[in-house]
């Protein structure tokens, strides 16, 4: 219900406006209940039914839409919170407490009212129809919540679909056995896909996906498997399985640890014909992960590039590291250029990951000509960023790189970043190294000038180097 305008007050200048849009949301309101559909649904337009008297045809949600939420790694959906909701009068002519108290809670009276005067305005018209069955659900939305109520194995849930006051489709037995997926409810998942037959309904691909998902979801994996045979045993050709499938059940896989069956799925659905996307993509490359195979995790990720896709950040991170562990450096710098070649937006983290891999396998010249390279795009290291490049020029057996390493000591000056008691460590340790007595002073100097505090180590190094030096 909407509240009346009151006539005694000013109206605001856009007063007859704010009428005019509640007017016509409250004429939108009784066409809902009228029609017997809500605005979180798409209605299909009415076919002839099976001639059963007192039902009404409604179909919700489409049945991609609805069988592609089920793999979606569950994750919750936003929902909008309740906005400002015009009072049709002019705040200014309210007192300042009046007008925080309406903006505050009106509006969810309001919806909250209008929601139960449309939901009473259906289930009284779905009583009035003739042979209505009073008790059962009158819409998709009451079947939905007696569906989620009901105890699974007891034959409710087929007696709750067959007994409603209208006729359950395709598209409608899609959206519920999605729900129980969601709600990890395999059994009840099960019962209504079993109860479309009772219904006439053809069973499709985006019902045997659906059933696939929440089987999958509940950690029945064996039983999304014996699901997907029963769909290749189907004769008609809207039960054949597509990407939606094959995502499905691979997801199924990953869920229950199954990383072989899950590349097997995978191949088969390659065999098939069918284009993986990027949703396939993405599961297949967190069931590689999770069995920490990392080679396979890279083999994804290239193939996801020959198809115009790329990872997220995340991933790319956890290989390109996985893959400096291993030592397997060129693999790791092509995806890396890659990466930026997909369009990718660089981080400092991302690079800063490249160079741990780096400074892992002794490439300080890929080191310093990265560094060089984010400060050509504008990325500015932090204190580790400089350090791993310092420590991967250190392992060069080439005297040559002190230079090098004092220029990158110098950038991190020069830009304003911190420089640790770790930095002058690699420096100074590199000097030793290399015999570098001279650099060894100056760095001695540099550390008093930026109050630095040397660990113990370090200072016997450095007594160690310059003692050696006076006494050449």
């Amino acid at each position: 219900m909407t509240d009346r305008v009151d006539e005694s007050r000013p109206e605001g200048p856009g007063g007859a406006v704010e009428r005019g849009r509640r007017l016509e949301e409250d004429t939108g309101t009784a066409v809902e209940a009228e029609t017997g559909t809500s605005a979180s649904s798409a209605a299909i337009p009415k076919t002839e039914g099976d001639g059963t008297a007192g039902r009404r045809s409604t179909d919700t949600i489409s049945s991609v839409a609805s069988a592609w939420s089920g793999i979606q790694h569950h994750h919750p959906r936003p929902s909008a919170g309740p906005g400002p909701v015009s009072s049709g009068r002019n705040p200014d002519v309210l007192p300042a407490g009046r007008r925080h108290h309406h903006h505050r809670g009106g509006g969810h009276h309001h919806r909250a009212s209008s929601s139960r005067s449309s939901s009473f305005s259906k289930k009284r018209e779905a009583a009035k129809q003739p042979g209505a069955t009073p008790g059962f659900p009158w819409d998709m939305e009451s079947l939905k919540e007696a569906i989620l109520r009901a105890e699974a194995g007891e034959g409710r849930i087929k007696e709750l679909i067959t007994k409603s006051n209208f006729v359950p489709r395709a598209p409608a037995f899609t959206a519920l056995i999605n729900l129980c997926g969601k709600e990890k409810m395999a059994e009840k998942a099960q019962e209504v896909f079993e109860t479309s037959a009772d219904l006439n309904i053809a069973k499709n691909t985006y019902m045997y996906s659906a059933l696939i998902s929440a089987l999958g979801g509940s950690g029945k994996w064996e039983e999304a498997f014996d699901c997907f045979e029963n769909m290749l045993a189907e004769e008609s050709q809207q039960c054949k399985p597509n990407t939606i499938t094959y995502s499905a059940l691979i997801s199924a896989c990953e869920r229950a640890g199954q990383m072989e069956r899950a590349w097997d799925v995978f191949h088969k659905m390659k065999a098939a014909g069918i284009e993986p996307d990027l949703i396939t993509y993405s599961v297949l490359l967190s069931a590689c992960e999770k069995d920490a195979m990392w080679g396979r995790a890279a083999e994804v990720i290239e193939m996801m590039h020959a198809g115009g896709m790329h990872a997220s950040v995340v991933d790319y991170t956890r290989v390109i590291n996985a893959l400096g562990e291993k030592g397997e450096v060129a693999r790791a710098v092509d995806m890396f250029q890659k990466l930026q070649l997909s369009g990718c937006q660089i981080t400092l983290n991302l690079c800063n990951i490249m160079l741990n891999c780096l400074e892992r396998n002794g490439r300080g010249d890929l080191a310093y000509h990265l560094m060089r390279s984010m400060h050509d795009n504008g990325i500015i290291g932090e204190t580790v960023t400089y350090n791993m490049v310092l420590c991967s020029l250190s392992k060069s057996a080439d005297p040559g790189v002190m230079p090098v390493m004092l220029e990158v000591y110098n950038t991190m000056k020069y830009l304003g970043v911190r420089v640790t008691s770790h930095t002058f460590a690699v420096l100074i340790k590199a000097c030793g190294k290399f015999g570098d007595p001279r650099t060894a002073i100056y760095l001695t100097h540099e550390v008093q000038q930026l109050s630095v505090q040397l660990d113990p180590s370090t200072w016997e190094a450095l007594n160690q180097l310059l003692g050696s030096a006076g006494s050449g």
